[in-house]
Formats: C-alpha cells, structure tokens, sequence
C-alpha cells in the first residue's frame, strides 16, 4: 500500500456526505423505473466476493426465444457527478484487490451494501437488456434505468453444480442450462470473428485471519465463469455500438469513452514467432494482421493443447505478454484480443470508474439530454484511469508475489515440479506447477556447462547433451527466498542433476 501510493481512507467529506444517502428506495424514483423485480433474477460471483455488480434474469417471453436481462448496479443514482463521493472515486479510478482484502473505489455501505445487487433485496439498476433466439441470435435490444430483487447469490461453483447435475434444483437448473447453452453460441460467435481465446494463469490465495497464507492454488475456472464473461461481453459490446450511433446522429462533438486493445507491435510478433517455430509449429503468423491474426492464435493455441497442454498454457501466457495492453480511450481504435470493433466498459461501475461515466452518458443519451463530459475530460479521465489500472495491476502482481514468497520460505530444501518459463544470460526461470511461484535456477546450479541457444528457447548441457526448452517440466528445489526483493532462487536435485561428465 504505501510503496504504490494507494489510499487507505476515505476523505471526511466522503464520509460526511454518505451520512445523508437515504438507505430507502424511493416511491417516485420506482416509478421511473423498468420493474424486474418479479423476474427469474440472479448473481454468481467468486466465493469470496463482497460486492455483486451484475446480475442476469431470464424469461421466456415466445417458444426460444428468451428476455435476458444483463443488470448492474446503478452507482450513479447514489453518486453524482462532481460530488466529493465522484472526485474520490474518479482520483482512485479503480478498486484493488490485495490478497485478504481490497482497496475499494466506493465507500463500503456503496460497494457492499446500497450498489451491491444482494440477494432478497430491492436494488436500483442500470441493465441491458436482450432478446435473444435459443441460436445465441440477439432479435433485440433495449438500455433502461430498473428495479430488481435478486432470488440468489450463487458462487461459480454452485452454479456449475446445478449444471452438472450434482446438485438438484428445479428452480435454477433450467434457466442456468438456457444461459449456458446461448453463452457457447455468442462464445462460438465471438472466436469465429477473431476474438482470442486467452488462458488465465491467475492463483487463488487462501489466508487464515491473521494474514497468513494456508494453501495456494491454481483459481478454478468453471463453465460458470465463461457464462457471466460473455454475457457481460454482450452488454458492454453492445452498449458500446449503442452510444456511438447515438452520439453521431446528434450535432454534439462526439464524446464518448472506450476500452480499446490495439494489435500486437511487429517486434513482439516476431519474437512470438520465433517462439512457436522453436515448439515445432512451422507457421509464420507474421503475415496476419487483425481479426486473421487472432484466428491463427488461437489455432496455433488449439494445436498445441492436443499436442502438449503444459506448453499450451505456457504459450497462452506468452501470448498475452505479446499483445498490447488494454487502455481507456476517446479513440476508437476497436479491441483486438476480444475482435470488437466497439467495446467499452459499462458492467463493473462499483469497482471501475470508467464504467460510472458511461452509465452518465448513456443515461443522458437514452433521456435526450445534453452529454455529460466534454471531449477533453473524457480524454482526461480515460488517460487517469487506464493510469490508476496500471498501478492496481503492479501492485496486486507486487502483493501476491510477497505473499508467495513469504510462504515458500517453509519450504527452503523442499523439491517441487516446475514449467521452465523463460531464459536468461544468469539463467532460466522456472514456475511451481502446484502454486506459480517464479523464479530463477541459474546455469551456475547444473553440474556441466551450459551452451544457451535463446534464438531457440532453449539450453543444452554441454557433456551429457541433454536440452531443456520451453515449456519443459522438470524438478528444483526451493534454495533461498528473498523477501526484500520478493525473489526465489532454485537449485536442483541431488539425486536428479543432470548427468556428470567423467
């Protein structure tokens, strides 16, 4: 917290102001509002989730064909804009998640309590909502201020159960199945346009109460996951598309705010390039530009997973390390990993701030009122943001590093399998399959020379011959931890060096 500058309070002006939110909703603002409250309505978020920015709903409204409501939470009811709440929220631009607990944009009683869409409660929205054929087609679509009652907070896990058909529930399997079922088709959709499938390498840290860690692990992904993802992926896509037409048709200076992904710069495609030909994938992607690119992408991705699914993932992570980064723009240069040409940020205005200001935008848009921002603030604002993200990004990859290491100092002589994940001239680096701890085995541990070969990813042991390349898994034992520098160093195995020279 202190080393990135993050803040650890809330102003007293905040606080002061959130003394005179009413914690009723009222009459004449029901009134307003599209009524959702007695349709099939629900959450699913991780296990550890304090705050719930969307839920889906679901009806059938004709023989498959289904009204599906994307609803998040309406932060701007509760802020408005300029107020000491807004210019907080705005300065820290997003929410960090720190492992045991989170640095929020929004004050607690906002994000986990009046915003948070909680079950058996009645709560102000802002949803998008679908009309959508049983073939993932979308018939129609409508953006409207609403009222709703969540019927159930499910985790991901829950859900999938019910999926699975390991749990039995004959209120929510149906619909679950429904949702799922038009998710893989805009999924399908969404990959035959270019859209990147990208693997997540995230780890999910388990503390007891007093901060210290009990067990790391890989975080579970479930089709649940997929589900929410591309139905947020909808919204935000079409809510996007939505306020450009708008804005162009009116004599307003266009201002609206994107999330935009340009493609990967030549000099990283080329050393991507040169890392597939050294896996054995005689390709040259070189020769694709956009949406061409991200289809052989992922062809390259899908081959590889028959073929080797460790080097996979490892590939996946390459990947996403070759493209650029997603920022906040006024340029709408389109999103490249995701093969939109409009996309934004509209299903996360609890934890995002980009995503308050398109709901401002969308709401004057839909009650034909004057923008909110002028060009140049948008400009402002996407530039801070896509800054204060940056700053989240490091300090939450700072943070579970820390914790990582603090953990593994227990574990000092202890041996583990581990992906090599990269080479250097000191050495390779290495990553513990069982919690995706990094870190650095240096040529100098191996009983014979090294020969690097880096144009090929890869090191061969000068007597015995042996090649260890990307992507291979082999056994190192934890020699040191370093806690100042948040650094592992490893060694090999006595028993299993490679093989000595006479």
């Amino acid at each position: 917290i202190k080393e990135f500058g993050l803040p650890e309070r809330f102003p007293d002006k905040v606080l002061k102001q959130l003394e005179k939110i009413p914690k009723e909703l009222p009459e004449e603002e029901i009134k307003k509002r599209l009524d959702f409250r007695n349709v099939l309505t629900f959450t699913i978020d991780p296990e550890d989730a304090k705050d719930f920015d969307d839920a889906l709903s679901i009806r059938e409204i004709e023989p498959n064909i289904y009204e599906i409501g994307v609803h998040i939470a309406d932060v701007s009811y509760y802020v408005p804009k300029g107020s000491a709440t807004d210019w907080e929220a705005r300065k820290r631009g997003t929410s960090v998640y720190l492992p045991g607990g989170v640095i929020p944009m929004l004050p607690e009683l906002l994000s986990n309590d009046l915003c948070s869409l909680k079950p058996n409660v009645e709560r102000f929205a802002f949803s998008a909502i679908f009309h959508i054929s049983a073939e993932g087609e979308v018939l129609k679509e409508t953006f409207a201020k609403t009222i709703i009652r969540s019927d159930k907070r499910f985790t991901y896990k829950e859900a999938q159960d019910i999926l699975d058909d390991k749990v039995p529930d004959e209120q929510f399997k149906k619909p679950l199945k429904i949702l799922n079922n038009i998710a893989k088709k805009l999924r399908e959709e969404r990959f035959i346009e270019g859209s990147v499938k990208l693997l997540s390498d995230e780890i999910k840290i388990i503390l007891d109460e007093n901060g210290n860690i009990i067990e790391v692990r890989p975080k579970e992904l479930y089709e649940t996951n997929e589900l929410i993802e591309d139905f947020m992926l909808l919204a935000n896509r079409k809510v996007a598309k939505f306020i450009d037409k708008k804005i162009k048709k009116t004599e307003q200076v266009p201002a609206s705010m994107y999330r935009v992904h340009d493609a990967p710069r030549h000099e990283k495609l080329v050393e991507f390039n040169k890392m597939i030909n050294s896996l054995g994938i005689d390709e040259n992607i070189l020769k694709y530009h956009n949406e061409i690119l991200g289809k052989k992408i992922n062809e390259i991705l899908a081959k590889l997973s028959e073929e080797n699914p460790d080097k996979a993932d490892l590939i996946a992570q390459v990947a996403v390390r070759t493209m650029s980064k997603a920022v906040y723009s006024t340029d709408n240069i389109g999103h490249f990993g995701l093969g939109f040409e409009y996309y934004t940020h509209f299903t996360s205005p609890i934890r995002r701030y980009p995503d308050l200001v398109i709901h401002r935008i969308l709401d004057a848009i839909l009650n034909n009122q004057k923008l909110p921002y002028t060009y140049a603030e948008l400009t402002e604002i996407a530039e801070h943001a896509s800054y204060r993200e940056e700053i989240a990004v490091q300090a939450e990859r700072e943070a579970v590093k820390l914790k990582l290491v603090e953990y593994l100092k227990q574990f000092i002589g202890k041996e583990f399998p581990a992906m090599i994940t990269g080479f250097s001239q000191r050495g390779l680096f290495v990553k513990i399959i069982e919690n995706g701890a990094e870190g650095l085995l240096k040529y100098s541990e191996f009983d014979e020379p090294v020969m690097p070969e880096p144009e090929k990813f890869r090191i061969i042991l000068k007597f015995s011959k042996e090649i260890l390349t990307l992507g291979d898994i082999i056994d190192v034992v934890i020699k040191d931890v370093n806690l100042k520098k948040r650094e592992i160093d490893f060694t090999l195995p006595d028993n299993e060096s490679p093989a000595q020279y006479e």
